[in-house]
């Protein structure tokens, strides 16, 4: 069984999502998005979604078409990929609990250089500054609807980490906007393990 990285981004409860604005950024790396998305289908009044569902076929320019749905509000998956990697990126920024999550093979990444490994996690640093992401977490093979984990309760979020099994939720780092008025979550650990840039802060995860 495959196993993937993901990279999660939230608003902080001062901003909303702008995925539009952060393509420019993934490309940047040499990743070329796919001609064709698979809008979301909805399930509950949560807004999850059911796998992928209609396709739909872009016209070129592919990232000008892409940028215009995203602004017109389309939710949707569509991969983007290069010689050495490829990321499946998910929008689902208007939903009831807004968010974007990109994911890739771990054995992939693995294999990069930690040179190229770094270029793509600052990749995923500038494209969560640039869509106003607040919060960014990256997660080990997140379970269904991670999202629901990472809740604003009274402008506050929240991370639950609890599950019914031995091998925990693989979280891997929290990264929190502070210039954007990103707090420190609770359920995380009230500590700077790094500051990455632009308001950024990494927070222990515990």
């Amino acid at each position: 069984m495959a196993s993937w990285h993901y990279a999660f981004f939230f608003p902080s409860s001062t901003q909303q999502l702008r995925p539009e604005l952060g393509l420019d950024v993934v490309s940047r790396c040499n990743l070329e998005f796919d001609n064709t998305i698979h809008l979301a289908a909805s399930i509950d009044d949560s807004g999850h979604l059911a796998g992928v569902g209609e396709e739909d076929v872009l016209s070129k320019p592919i990232l000008k078409a892409l940028r215009e749905i995203l602004a017109d509000g389309k939710q949707f998956l569509v991969e983007c990929r290069n010689t050495e990697l490829f990321i499946s990126c998910t929008f689902l920024h208007k939903s009831v609990n807004p968010h974007v999550f990109f994911g890739w093979s771990k054995r992939l990444f693995a294999e990069l250089p930690d040179s190229s490994q770094q270029q793509y996690l600052n990749m995923l640093h500038e494209f969560a500054k640039q869509i106003c992401a607040g919060y960014v977490i990256l997660v080990d093979d997140a379970p269904d609807f991670f999202e629901d984990r990472f809740l604003e309760i009274d402008g506050r979020r929240s991370l639950d980490t609890q599950v019914n099994h031995q091998y925990g939720l693989d979280i891997r780092a929290v990264w929190a906007d502070r210039s954007a008025g990103a707090e420190c979550p609770d359920g995380v650990a009230d500590r700077v393990t790094a500051d990455l840039g632009n308001g950024f802060v990494q927070y222990s995860v515990e």
